[in-house]
């Protein structure tokens, strides 16, 4: 159903096409949607839910200009159109194109580009030089690096950053969950008190920035107030194309935490605070199975 609903508003003018109930009929018979909308699972029923359900996403996309999908245990936002600029992402892509270029004219005479290469380039790559524990200089003391200043601050980085123990292949930690499995006569296996272990690297870790909110009350502009990893502060313009896609990006990313309630199933999910409600839940179902005749 999340299916054939997130690709359905893939169409253009979706948002109109799904009033009219004779463009709607051909989408049920349509060879292109064929793999979705003739499954099994896919009942009559179950595509009248979906048709109400794009009905109600449809007024909400003329208000907002962007709709949500895939909305389960968590959704998407996705949309043609970027909140404040006149022509969606358009103007925001003229705004980065000029201020990518002049990194891409170095690159050129410095040789590190090959215009020939079928290969995808990343202009700003924060992973490519990342915080290597036990080897790179770290700032103590709420040290931050700011971005007028981005060399004055790393000079008087002397502290090594400490090295992590990898609870993954850490010999006490597992020794600890062999000896609590052989009690419980357990296997070994990935559960969510070790899960964790596996999210996070214990070798190095990616360096983000500081990002904080300016304008009136209630406004999503934003500016960058640290150095961008890879990125020579001396790219302003870079930095500003940055600065509007986080602050455009800030809206749709609201709409897409979702609303908690007190006698979900799942725990992790009742804290929530997300000002939608779950639309299709995904757990706590109870099978019927019917043995044939």
């Amino acid at each position: 159903m999340v299916a054939v609903m997130n690709q359905l508003t893939d169409l253009p003018n979706w948002y109109i096409d799904i009033f009219d109930d004779a463009i709607v009929a051909y989408w049920r018979q349509n060879p292109d949607l064929a793999s979705i909308v003739t499954n099994p699972l896919l009942s009559d029923r179950a595509w009248d839910w979906c048709l109400h359900e794009l009905r109600d996403k449809a007024e909400e996309y003329q208000r907002q200009r962007h709709v949500r999908v895939l909305d389960t245990g968590s959704c998407i936002c996705k949309s043609d159109a970027v909140p404040g600029l006149p022509n969606g992402t358009g103007a925001l892509a003229d705004e980065i194109r000029p201020a990518v270029k002049t990194v891409l004219q170095k690159w050129s005479k410095s040789g590190w580009l090959d215009w020939r290469s079928k290969q995808r380039l990343s202009i700003i790559d924060p992973m490519l030089f990342p915080l290597v524990y036990g080897r790179s200089l770290v700032l103590t003391d709420r040290g931050r690096v700011e971005l007028e200043d981005v060399f004055g601050a790393y000079s008087v980085a002397t502290t090594i950053a400490p090295m992590h123990v990898d609870l993954r292949t850490d010999a006490a930690a597992v020794q600890k969950r062999l000896e609590e499995a052989q009690r419980l006569h357990m296997g070994v296996s990935c559960d969510t008190e070790t899960s964790t272990h596996y999210r996070w690297s214990a070798n190095h870790q990616a360096l983000s920035c500081e990002v904080e909110f300016v304008g009136d009350k209630g406004s999503t502009q934003v500016r960058i107030t640290s150095y961008i990893n890879n990125l020579h502060p001396a790219h302003q313009d870079i930095y500003c194309a940055i600065e509007t896609l986080v602050g455009r990006a800030i809206p749709l990313w609201n709409d897409c935490l979702v609303q908690g309630q007190s006698g979900w199933t799942d725990v992790l999910n009742q804290g929530h605070l997300g000002p939608v409600p779950l639309r299709i839940i995904t757990y706590g179902a109870e099978w019927e199975n019917e043995l044939p005749e």
